[in-house]
């Protein structure tokens, strides 16, 4: 039995002039950065108890580090300090009694400022009776995100409602087909519509939003794409708009029975406990209640994070708690975390975040048990400099977070020159 591990090598600059800890043997002093590796604790094998990650590499000192996959809280080994070049990783699976049940070993090539990646396959020790392979995965993580090849998938129109761009796309799968919601950036926002048999080659529908700004409502400002819920029979969108006579952003909701034509519901402006929220980032349906995340600013941090509200109708909200479920904690999150898309899969809920709006860089992941309390992963799963050919060098933001098929993508937006105009593309998982 074979089993594949996808590995996340993230180097993190500290400085040219600084010298690895470990001893070096006619060796110039050297970069050192960080080595990230986690895996999936639920579908590793019930047998294997620990996991053994070995570094080695001629010169250096041998790094090792044990995790236990049965009691430790972490699914991930950070190692720090490592010197930039190519190293030699090993991992043994092991037992409750110390016997390695799977083993194996690549090299991983640690660069300066960049993320190196690498696939590593554990195969079972044999005990003289030789062994069978089957190709199973275990261990693959979000981690292992690819630019499509061919990105851009969507870009703007000459039409005076995209001119400047398209941005914030969400997928769906209606009637065997695949839809994409996607901000047209104009003079005022609104919400365009492209269809797919495949999810990868887009077709726009009509050359008109399916949505826009009403003068006469609340919405006037612009409104922009959201989460979608299917609730008896008719499909919800949780849509974000500025709403000049209150002066801020707020969610509203609108309702289609195709997913072609919507219409704005009479009292349509949805709050949360009296506060207007930024912009919906997900709604889910569980256990007979409806869940929405959202975006609002931490009044702790006065930074924007992601808060949880409940539902028994999908219309009337109120929040879970004061303070947000998901919050900036790590260095690479400085300007807040913002933007999540969420997906219950396996009894675990999984988000994809992005950390800080229109100029972010960076998409993070994290996982729950009661989509409340969030576990991280330390390093970004996706960054502005993993696009294809630099096609999104201005920066990426908005990841919507789906499964097309049998293969997860995270659908984007990419902006590309000084002019930020603003595209969409998708990365996948391998």
């Amino acid at each position: 039995m074979k089993y594949l591990l996808s590995l996340l090598a993230v180097m993190l600059f500290i400085g040219g002039c600084e010298k690895t800890s470990s001893p070096i043997s006619n060796n110039p002093p050297t970069s050192t950065g960080a080595l990230y590796f986690s895996f999936d604790k639920v579908n590793a094998p019930a047998a294997v108890k620990t996991l053994t990650t070995i570094l080695s590499r001629l010169g250096y000192t041998t790094i090792e580090k044990t995790i236990n996959i049965a009691t430790d809280t972490s699914a991930s080994i950070l190692f720090e300090q490592v010197a930039i070049g190519t190293w030699k990783i090993k991992v043994d699976a092991k037992d409750e009694n110390e016997k390695v049940l799977y083993t194996g070993q690549s090299e991983v090539i640690v660069l300066e400022n960049s993320v190196s990646q690498v696939n590593l396959v554990l195969t079972p020790v044999s005990s003289g009776v030789g062994s069978v392979q089957i190709n199973v995965t275990w261990g693959q993580t979000v981690s292992g995100w690819y630019d499509y090849e061919n990105n851009a998938v969507l870009s703007k129109s000459s039409s005076s409602y995209e001119n400047i761009g398209v941005s914030q796309p969400r997928v769906y799968k209606i009637n065997n087909q695949y839809y994409m919601y996607y901000q047209m950036i104009g003079a005022i926002s609104s919400i365009g519509l492209a269809l797919s048999s495949d999810g990868t080659n887009w077709e726009k529908y009509g050359s008109v939003p399916v949505l826009q700004a009403d003068s006469l409502l609340w919405d006037r400002g612009g409104v922009v794409t959201g989460p979608i819920i299917f609730i008896d029979g008719i499909y919800i969108m949780y849509y974000h708009a500025y709403a000049p006579s209150i002066g801020t952003h707020a969610v509203g909701i609108t309702k289609s029975i195709d997913g072609k034509s919507w219409t704005k519901p009479s009292g349509n402006l949805i709050m949360v406990n009296g506060n207007y929220v930024y912009h919906a980032s997900e709604v889910i349906k569980k256990d007979g209640k409806y869940l929405l995340y959202y975006v609002a600013d931490d009044n702790t941090t006065g930074k924007r994070a992601i808060y949880l509200a409940e539902s028994e109708n999908g219309i009337s909200w109120a929040k879970v708690q004061n303070d947000p479920v998901l919050k900036s904690s790590l260095e690479w999150e400085n300007s807040g975390v913002v933007f999540s898309t969420i997906i219950f899969e396996d009894g675990i809920y999984k988000a994809v975040y992005s950390d800080n709006g229109y100029s972010t860089s960076n998409f993070g992941f994290a996982t729950s048990i009661d989509g409340k309390t969030w576990k991280k992963e330390l390093l970004p799963i996706f960054t502005y400099k993993n696009t294809i050919n630099n096609w999104a060098n201005a920066g990426i933001s908005y990841p919507f977070l789906v499964k097309v098929g049998t293969q997860k993508r995270i659908y984007y937006m990419g902006a590309v020159g000084s002019n930020y105009e603003r595209r969409i593309g998708f990365a996948y998982m391998k």
